[in-house]
């Protein structure tokens, strides 16, 4: 007999109020076999999930690519145990699809995420909310959804941007997906799709503070037409270098690291009086301590 596969914490769970952080993390993936250009970080990522454990999330947002290969599970299990601690301590568990999930056929993971995620009764596109924070989740495997359904989702996206900007009770709005539409990845492009269909939707918004991505692992953050957008692809999957030559690199990144390839690491959120604060916890390569390297606040625009 199969064993079942062990279940996360959903809205219930979230609806009772817990306290601490948003956390948000991406690509937990493992280096597979075919990519034999980068390193594993095994060591490190055990490491990243003992930290957020630590940091006892009151919701945790995954960017997508929880797995190498959506079907396998083998590849679920290993997930489970490094995300054991996390499923005991009850954590809020919110993820999107990465394109990994459909890997390597289209909607080879949708049994196993939907065994762990059943609070997401298997919607591709849903939000919650988080003190005075909505945050929206969205699909942006446009291949695999279709036209129909994305015509559907981005009909949603306008109906419920809309509507938050009209509830008093909304603070903020924060919206994450798996494909960036601003990277320089060497490894990845930038999704174009993406920006023309999710991004220019959440820009005009009057309550947005921030987008996050995956896909690129590394961290990177940039501002567009006034809106924050971070990539958060550090979760364990081989770290991508990116192009930092100011006369090479696609789009202006905020933050300044010394080396092309970046670290593992999660953003944790608070929520303040006037926004949010942000901060990006680095996992060494070395075993040292883990350690803080980017602060960034981030105003809610409108009241």
């Amino acid at each position: 007999m199969t064993e079942a596969a062990p279940v996360y914490a959903g809205f219930d769970a979230l609806a009772a109020g817990r306290p601490g952080p948003l956390v948000v993390v991406g690509d937990t993936q493992r280096t597979s076999r075919l990519e034999v250009i980068f390193r594993a970080h095994d060591a490190e990522q055990a490491r990243l999930f003992e930290e957020l454990e630590a940091a006892r999330p009151a919701v945790l947002l995954h960017c997508g690519d929880l797995v190498t290969w959506g079907p396998s599970r083998r590849h679920w299990a290993r997930f489970d145990r490094l995300a054991d601690g996390l499923r005991k301590q009850g954590t809020p568990f919110f993820p999107v699809l990465g394109n990994h999930e459909h890997l390597p056929f289209r909607g080879g993971g949708d049994k196993h995420t939907a065994a762990r995620f059943p609070h997401l009764a298997g919607r591709r596109w849903y939000e919650l909310r988080w003190g005075g924070v909505v945050a929206v989740a969205l699909d942006s495997n446009f291949g695999a959804l279709g036209g129909a359904r994305v015509r559907a989702q981005l009909a949603w996206l306008d109906e419920r941007l809309a509507a938050h900007d009209q509830d008093p009770g909304v603070r903020g709005v924060i919206a994450f997906w798996h494909h960036p539409p601003y990277t320089n990845s060497r490894i990845v492009r930038a999704s174009a799709s993406t920006d023309r269909a999710f991004a220019a939707r959440v820009k005009a918004a009057r309550k947005a503070v921030a987008v996050f991505n995956g896909h690129c692992h590394a961290y990177e953050h940039f501002v567009s037409d006034g809106l924050d957008f971070f990539v958060t692809g550090g979760g364990g999957g081989p770290l991508q270098p990116l192009e930092t030559r100011p006369g090479k690199r696609r789009f202006d990144d905020l933050f300044a690291w010394p080396r092309a390839r970046r670290f593992l690491h999660f953003v944790a959120i608070d929520e303040e009086p006037g926004g949010l604060a942000l901060r990006v916890v680095r996992i060494p390569g070395d075993a040292g301590a883990a350690e803080v390297v980017d602060r960034v606040s981030l105003p809610f625009r409108a009241g």
